[in-house]
């Protein structure tokens, strides 16, 4: 997994330069009220304008503990209201820099470029999950809201970016050639299209259970309907058996057969 800001220690370089104008050492903690994680002990070097920095890393896997002492100049640039503002030099690149961080798994305060971090929302993980979240809202809000336009593009954006994500995986994957491609339609209208087609395919097969299929003997084939019959009367929805047709009666397109 990447190294990421967040979980790791972090000096700011405001912060230490404000101690600093109280005390000309001190010390910086990282935990919470009930436990501390991490401490180290800095001291402002005023003939040379920065930070030592001493501490003993907690070791590791395999690894020793190490005592660091390593020197951090500051420099200047002006503050837009008058004065100047303070940084930090990355001991390695020499760039300015607000803050350093030190990772789980390094010895050293270097800036965010060197480390390679990345921010939790960079991360592997989170680009994975956060599609599948906004399918899961954009869902809820279909069935809060019903469906409106609004809420069925939204439901249809975001099932639209899980499929890339998924289908990216796949094809990084060692099974590509095992797995098809998840496949959303490439414009709303024919998504809205296919969803209301699934829904009525699924309302009729609900009948198809219930009632089997339909009796009627069609006008335009001669032959059995066998389309899924809406009521226990054994007629389709076309072939009479809409609500507002009245089946068998009303069963305009179905033939007469044996004088039925």
């Amino acid at each position: 997994m990447p190294q990421t800001v967040e979980k790791s220690l972090q000096l700011d370089v405001g912060e230490l330069t404000d101690a600093a104008d109280d005390s000309p050492s001190g010390t910086a903690s990282w935990g919470t009220d009930d436990e501390t994680v991490a401490t180290i002990s800095w001291q402002y070097l005023p003939g040379r304008d920065g930070f030592l920095l001493r501490y003993t890393t907690s070791g590791g896997r395999r690894r020793e503990p190490t005592d660091v002492s390593e020197f951090v100049e500051l420099e200047y640039t002006s503050a837009n209201f008058g004065g100047e503002r303070p940084w930090f030099t990355c001991p390695d690149c020499r760039t300015r820099r607000g803050k350093l961080y030190k990772p789980p798994r390094r010895d050293r305060f270097r800036c965010r470029e060197c480390h390679d971090l990345l921010y939790e929302s960079q991360t592997y993980t989170s680009k994975l999950v956060e599609p599948f979240e906004n399918v899961d809202r954009a869902k809820e809000r279909v069935k809060q809201e019903g469906l409106t336009e609004d809420a069925l593009r939204d439901y249809y954006e975001a099932q639209k970016e899980a499929a890339e994500v998924t289908n990216d995986r796949i094809a990084d994957s060692d099974y590509s050639e095992l797995v098809d491609d998840v496949e959303i339609p490439e414009t709303f209208e024919a998504w809205a299209r296919q969803l209301f087609e699934d829904i009525e395919q699924r309302l009729l097969g609900r009948h198809y259970l219930a009632y089997g299929q339909c009796e009627a003997t069609a006008k335009s084939t001669g032959g059995r309907c066998r389309q899924p019959a809406t009521g226990d009367h054994g007629k389709c929805y076309y072939h009479g058996g809409a609500d507002d047709v009245g089946a068998p009666e009303g069963n305009q397109n179905a033939a007469v057969v044996d004088g039925e």
